[in-house]
């Protein structure tokens, strides 16, 4: 078969590019299956796809395309989680007397020499220095411990898939990445000698930000079947401008009277940046009211919280529009919790009921409640 890898900037119509390779596969008959980073990402993709009457496609993370696979074509052993790794070592180092730092240090190892060698890591052996006696005899019986539980490492397993005959014919589309590791790269290898495989890169030559992929495209431009295209697509100039000189001069977008550039980290600091921005707005007179502005996020939902907390505290009112669960929304809370009193009696969905705004009861006197019916034991 063949591998296909698209590359282009931000907003270039790679999404374009992927979902329509997965439904020309769905409309002959051929499985297809999309791979994304988080599960964020699958949720989001299985919506969009639900909402076009797509199916038959199989949207899964890269972990989730690998346990599914194992499980259908692999050699019988059960895939170690995190947790059960932290366990087993705690319980080997503890065995010889040996603290638990030493035992997430192995964890640490594990990683790396996992991703580096394949299963190789279980035949390493040689002279150690006395300072890494201890961890050297650790890492040996954790893996004498797996073979005999029958477990095996996710790096260990994803390479060792592609050496499995699998499904021929299946086209395969990985997304949205910006990394691969060394396992990931040599199963997408094996994968596309017998399937369809098309891997989407946010890549430019000449755009700095995106030169730290430049490594693992020359790595998958290794395989002579590779096919490198690149995507365009109309991007506003304002955002076109901003992504091509935020990383290489700033100093002129700060001069530019149509855009202000704002750092925060982490999302409460996004927000309260927000808050600001908005407050500045309105003082300045840029805009003419608190409903003339709009706020855009790429997944609202992962910063509604904080925007919405930031928002609060500014006194400034807001409208969310956004898709979730009932139980999320102030009114569906209030409702639920109102329904768990009157079936089961719980004080404290009946306490979160009156602290609420549906409720006419003040929070002082909300407390006040709490205190009498503590005392008595209620």
């Amino acid at each position: 078969m063949t591998l296909h890898v698209v590359t282009g900037r931000a907003n270039a119509g790679k999404t374009g590019v992927a979902y329509k390779r997965l439904r020309s596969a769905v409309s002959e008959g051929r499985r297809a299956v999309l791979v994304l980073p988080a599960v964020p990402d699958v949720e989001r993709a299985r919506r969009e796809f639900s909402q076009s009457s797509q199916l038959g496609i199989e949207i899964t993370t890269f972990g989730g395309l690998v346990s599914s696979r194992w499980e259908e074509t692999g050699d019988g052993r059960a895939i170690v989680t995190p947790a059960q790794r932290a366990i087993l070592l705690e319980l080997l180092s503890s065995a010889t007397g040996q603290s638990r730092g030493l035992a997430r240090l192995a964890s640490g190892c594990v990683d790396a020499l996992t991703e580096g060698s394949g299963s190789d890591w279980r035949a390493v052996r040689g002279r150690v220095s006395p300072a890494g006696a201890a961890l050297a005899d650790l890492l040996d019986a954790y893996a004498l411990e797996l073979d005999r539980r029958g477990l095996v490492e996710m790096p260990e397993a994803t390479r060792l898939l592609g050496q499995c005959v699998g499904e021929q014919g299946q086209v395969l589309v990985v997304h949205r990445f910006t990394d691969f590791t060394p396992s990931q790269v040599a199963l997408i290898r094996a994968m596309s000698e017998k399937d369809d495989v098309t891997v989407t890169l946010t890549w430019d030559e000449e755009f700095a930000p995106t030169c730290v992929l430049t490594e693992i495209l020359h790595e998958l431009g290794k395989f002579s079947s590779t096919h490198v295209s690149e995507t365009t697509s109309y991007t506003p100039p304002a955002l076109d401008k901003v992504g091509n000189e935020l990383f290489i001069d700033a100093g002129s977008l700060n001069r530019d009277p149509t855009l202000r550039l704002g750092l925060a980290e982490g999302e409460a600091a996004q927000a309260r940046l927000v808050a600001d921005e908005i407050a500045l707005a309105l003082s300045s007179g840029v805009a003419e009211s608190a409903e003339r502005i709009a706020v855009v996020c790429r997944d609202l939902a992962q910063h509604y919280s904080a925007l919405r907390s930031a928002l609060e505290q500014a006194g400034q009112a807001a409208q969310f529009d956004m898709p979730m669960p009932f139980a999320a929304a102030p009114l569906g809370a209030a409702l639920l919790d109102g329904l768990a009193f009157a079936f089961s009696g719980e004080r404290s969905r009946l306490l979160r009921l009156l602290r609420s705004p549906f409720s006419a009861v003040e929070r002082l006197e909300a407390r006040r409640l709490e205190q009498r019916w503590r005392k008595r034991g209620l």
